[in-house]
């Protein structure tokens, strides 16, 4: 399925070429796959994660064929966030290259397809300075946190950032199974070109997690978290649609009962500030403590963001406490409390 050319973990330099320019992300036809193809291919930079939410928000169902040799972490989890958001599926060709930042969007993917001769490659976060490139701990907790939320395994995410910032991890046919992750040939589905996503749907139209009638409160509430970061980290339309479809009518925001209204003012302005962003729950700190009685339930837990501003040239990330409280009561859950506070900020 993977080339054997190379080695396992190689050096990054000679081995990726340096693109200058940004990544060209259009749609494609192509007679062997059912849906329309998104294809990315290039340097992924800053921009290039609203760039592809707006060409995303045309379909329900995509294929995204990536050939890219990384670039932006940010925009990589962005993308890869609006890939797992819609359920769409994920290729690299024959003969292309999928790395770094690429690698992780194409790992979000509901089905993951290759060629034979397609190398995908990883290593750790970093940034570069005085000319020389360092781990990041703040873009490593982001990117594990999204690796989490894309729901692979601890192994996975230790094998997926364990290369330094020099090297690159590459993934092989034996190293995928030995990870238990799901990768399909790709010409599994030129021979039946019917094939359909088996995961779950997309999420197209924004929408509060349903009514617990068919889930536990404690599930639901999960759901909800999970889908309020998902869509804070997306595209800036569809994160102010999610917010007023979830916020209660009077909500307690941060010690203080405001209007929904005014909650939107200033998380447009959050948007406005910050275009492209990236907040991450931690898996392992989300705490739930439902009122069945009430039905409410409150939430709370650690999440992992950076925030970026191309016009500005500005950058910042950190690791914040977060709490809500959900409402049931009258059907679909409803935001009634907000609060949270930094815990760790990098500002660059």
């Amino acid at each position: 399925m993977f080339s054997m050319a190379f080695l396992k973990r190689a050096a990054i330099v000679g081995l990726i070429p340096s693109i200058a320019v940004a990544a060209n992300i259009s749609v494609i036809e192509r007679g062997d796959f059912k849906y329309p193809i998104i294809s990315l291919d290039g340097e992924i930079t800053n921009a290039d994660g609203d760039k592809f939410s707006v060409i995303a928000n045309r379909f329900s169902n995509a294929l995204v064929e990536m050939n890219s040799p990384g670039g932006s972490l940010l925009s990589g989890i962005q993308i890869g966030t609006i890939i797992r958001l819609r359920a769409f599926q994920t290729l690299v060709r024959k003969g292309e290259v999928c790395a770094s930042a690429c690698a992780y969007a194409w790992l979000a993917g509901t089905e993951r397809y290759v060629e034979g001769g397609a190398k995908i490659g990883f290593h750790a976060a970093y940034i570069v300075s005085h000319g020389q490139a360092k781990e990041s701990g703040s873009g490593n907790a982001l990117l594990g946190s999204y690796l989490s939320r894309i729901a692979l395994s601890d192994a996975a995410i230790v094998y997926f950032t364990s290369a330094a910032p020099q090297e690159m991890n590459w993934l092989t046919t034996q190293t995928a199974q030995k990870l238990g992750l799901n990768v399909q040939d790709y010409g599994a589905i030129r021979r039946n070109p019917a094939v359909a996503p088996t995961s779950e749907p997309s999420y197209v139209n924004p929408a509060p997690v349903p009514s617990p009638a068919n889930n536990s409160l404690e599930r639901a509430s999960l759901l909800f978290v999970k889908r309020y970061f998902s869509y804070w980290s997306a595209d800036n339309q569809q994160a102010l649609e999610f917010l007023d479809a979830a916020l209660d009518e009077q909500v307690v925001f941060y010690g203080v009962k405001r209007s929904k209204r005014d909650i939107l003012k200033e998380k447009g302005a959050i948007i406005r500030r910050w275009p492209a962003r990236a907040y991450i729950e931690r898996p392992d700190s989300i705490r739930i403590n439902c009122d069945s009685s009430k039905m409410t339930c409150a939430v709370g837990g650690v999440m992992t963001w950076e925030a970026r501003n191309e016009v500005r040239n500005a950058v910042a990330s950190g690791v914040s406490e977060f709490t809500f409280v959900f409402d049931y009561s009258r059907g679909a859950a409803k935001i009634i409390y907000e609060d949270g506070k930094v815990l760790e900020r990098n500002k660059l």
